[in-house]
């Protein structure tokens, strides 16, 4: 059964099959997603003060907003092509600028997974790490791993 799961997934995360659109990846993201968790790894607890923060993509820009629409960051982004974890899981490299908001000047390095939900894990917390190596790293230390769901859903 997980295996029924698993090769949708892949094939989205790979840029085949009808979830992507004829556009690869950077279609798929296109529009709004709302904020369900974040887990910031400091104590492996979810943060509750993300959840609703409306990240929306819009043609190579990026914007995170709280729940009441009063912008908190905001840049471009770039798809940097597909990884394979550690764990030997697809996803997909992204590198968020931010040009405004309260990470201006920032550099954010993530990976995320589109399958089922949007879940993105960058250096956020400690933007001099590297890259995540996994979307559930074993050393959370500096990563936030966020969930997302598409706004209307």
């Amino acid at each position: 059964m997980s295996y029924l799961l698993l090769t949708p997934c892949l094939a989205a995360l790979l840029g085949a099959g009808p979830s992507v659109g004829k556009e690869g990846p950077e279609a798929e993201l296109q529009g709004t997603w709302i904020a369900q968790a974040l887990y910031p790894w400091k104590d492996g607890d979810p943060d509750p003060a993300v959840v609703g923060r409306r990240l929306s993509f819009n043609r190579g820009h990026f914007t995170i907003a709280d729940p009441g629409g009063k912008l908190l960051y905001s840049g471009t982004y770039k798809l940097e092509g597909g990884v394979l974890t550690e764990s030997r899981r697809a996803a997909t490299a992204i590198r968020f600028v931010h040009t405004d908001g309260l990470a201006k000047g920032q550099t954010w390095l993530g990976i995320y997974g589109t399958c089922p939900t949007l879940r993105i894990t960058d250096n956020s917390s400690d933007p001099g790490k590297p890259r995540p190596p996994e979307i559930h790293p074993k050393d959370k230390r500096g990563y936030a791993s966020v969930r997302y769901e598409r706004a209307g859903k």
